[in-house]
């Protein structure tokens, strides 16, 4: 783990001065344990040979590791007031340190000796709490329900949620307004929808930090019926034809019969009722008849039909002049 120092210079007054530091100690008055929320703070010390406080001007560094993840320290600067004494002991401030975890000790030399404190644990937050920061893949699904379904299933939404690496986030999806839906959320920024009828909802990844931080992003979720079908296409029929091979007007058509589907069964009698010929699709070119039973040309005369649907309805009746 990268640490950076910062050197500083102190001076500590007492009644005596002592010459050697053969046990030399540092004694933290207040330490940066716990978590501050500010990017600064103020610590006291003392430093000692033996029991005697020293007098005499020693170097001292502030030593820190941060947490890796939670970004880099900015500029660092340690100041200190001078008069240190048995009441006022030498204070260091310790400003714009970045937010994040860091562990921390004092190093003090004088001449060829160095003691260290112990490691502290230093947790830096921002006084303002920065909301969290949610994120949605998309922000509106429009979708159709099938005809053949009466709900949408497996639909899924996507998100995420990002914060300070201090703060601890809980992410949630919930349903704001809308018809009634069976939601299965992963707690992770993951949401399956199932059984969405038509209508228009709304879904919100909801994220709160440890600290009671809410941000929130929606997603509009709109359900559609499924599209009409198209209407039947209109039928035309004609009410002459001349099936001599001229190639006018050779079959009797019925226009726009080959383009339905609604259509099982054209019956052709004569004047009599008698039934020249049953027809059904598929009907090539919108050609339902060509004059003719078995094969052989019937005579020309004024021959009548009926029109039925798949359900045996009878869609049309009239009469046709063949014509030779």
């Amino acid at each position: 783990m990268p640490f950076r120092r910062f050197a500083l210079s102190f001076c500590v007054w007492l009644a005596s001065t002592v010459a050697l530091f053969a046990q030399l100690r540092v004694t933290p008055i207040s330490q940066f344990s716990g978590t501050l929320s500010v990017s600064s703070g103020l610590m006291s010390f003392r430093v000692y040979n033996g029991a005697a406080e020293i007098t005499k001007t020693v170097d001292a560094y502030f030593e820190y590791n941060i947490k890796p993840g939670c970004g880099q320290p900015i500029s660092h600067s340690i100041s200190y007031p001078f008069g240190a004494s048995n009441t006022n002991p030498i204070r260091v401030t310790i400003s714009s340190l970045t937010i994040g975890d860091y562990t921390y000790r004092i190093r003090v030399v004088s001449g060829a000796t160095t003691i260290y404190t112990p490691w502290y644990r230093l947790k830096i937050v921002k006084s303002d709490n920065a909301l969290p920061v949610v994120t949605v893949s998309r922000t509106l699904v429009d979708t159709i329900r099938k005809a053949d379904k009466e709900y949408i299933s497996e639909l899924k939404l996507n998100g995420q949620a990002t914060d300070d690496c201090t703060d601890t986030l809980t992410i949630s999806w919930t349903k704001t307004s809308g018809p009634s839906a069976i939601m299965d959320d992963d707690f992770k920024g993951n949401l399956t929808l199932n059984d969405l009828s038509e209508g228009e909802y709304i879904f919100a990844l909801v994220a709160e930090d440890d600290r009671g931080g809410v941000s929130r992003a929606e997603v509009k979720v709109i359900v559609r019926p499924p599209p009409l079908p198209p209407p039947p296409p209109v039928l035309t029929y004609m009410k002459a034809f001349s099936p001599n091979d001229d190639t006018i007007d050779d079959h009797w058509k019925i226009e726009g019969i080959t383009a339905t589907v609604d259509i099982a069964e054209v019956t052709v009698m004569n004047q009599f009722g008698q039934r020249i010929e049953a027809l059904r699709p598929p009907f090539i070119n919108d050609e339902v008849w060509d004059g003719t039973q078995f094969g052989k040309p019937m005579p020309e005369g004024a021959y009548y039909y009926i029109v039925k649907d798949k359900t045996n309805q009878e869609v049309k009746r009239g009469s046709v002049l063949l014509v030779r």
